[in-house]
């Protein structure tokens, strides 16, 4: 059985991995997976199963010939659990639909743009099953699976799953977070990681608390080994709900298992 454990003697990155991980806290003393916005703070929606994407954005301008975003990358997994990344060219607030089928979304990056140098809407990545769009935004939570913050030029997905015959070496986390100035205001950043169908398996625990705004750098002496087909997320918490946001984001690399 794959576990997130403790391996020596491991040196990183080859080739490197960044994962990253940004969320509101939406309720007080709630553990919350950091997928990059409110409407997934409780719930990743990782697909039991490959499908394609829709992908649209807030803005006009995210066109193939408009001021923002023209092209994005999609990157992730496929059925058998092997990479696969993907160009977009952008329809505004008209969905395009991706000619592959993912079973994971890991990165979306804004590849090509135009006068603005980012993406000028927020650009929405979702099922292929969404149907419901209001101005570009689509309707249906549970079919999210990214979104690039207008202006950011990437999404913040909060997880990874290792591809098959493949092992992810984590050797340095970083967490930050924004709130308030409160000598009573504590938050924590976790990373956990589970077995793709088996449940979670291990756990490493990453504290992050500050007051106002913090940083805290965790290099790793003894790098955590994720296995293959094992996911990891970028969970956080924190003890006040207004104007709180956590961020994390883990550094390391893909090995051969």
């Amino acid at each position: 059985m794959a576990t997130l454990n403790n391996t020596y003697g491991i040196t990183a990155p080859n080739p490197p991995v960044i994962i990253t991980g940004r969320g509101p806290i939406l309720s007080a003393n709630v553990e919350q997976n950091l997928c990059g916005f409110a409407n997934l703070s409780t719930s990743c929606n990782l697909q039991s199963s490959a499908i394609t994407l829709k992908v649209s954005s807030s803005s006009a301008n995210d066109t193939s010939a408009g001021t923002g975003a023209r092209t994005i990358t999609i990157t992730g997994l496929d059925a058998n659990f092997d990479s696969i990344s993907e160009v977009v060219t952008m329809n505004g607030q008209t969905p395009v639909t991706t000619t592959n089928a993912f079973l994971r979304v890991h990165f979306v990056t804004i590849k090509a743009c135009g006068s603005l140098m980012t993406n000028a809407g927020d650009i929405w990545v979702s099922i292929s099953t969404e149907a419901s769009y209001t101005a570009g935004v689509p309707q249906t939570t549970s079919y999210m699976q990214a979104m690039a913050p207008a202006g950011y030029g990437r999404a913040f997905i909060g997880h990874f799953t290792v591809p098959r015959n493949r092992t992810l070496t984590i050797c340095q986390i970083t967490t930050t977070v924004v709130g308030p100035i409160n000598p009573d205001f504590s938050s924590i950043i976790h990373l956990y990681g589970e077995i793709y169908g088996e449940g979670m398996v291990s756990r490493a625990i990453i504290p992050s608390t500050e007051n106002g705004v913090g940083l805290l750098d965790l290099h790793l002496a003894v790098p955590y080994v994720v296995e293959p087909k094992t996911t990891i997320h970028i969970r956080g918490q924190a003890t006040h709900t207004t104007n709180v946001t956590l961020g994390g984001i883990v550094f390391g690399s893909i090995e051969l298992a």
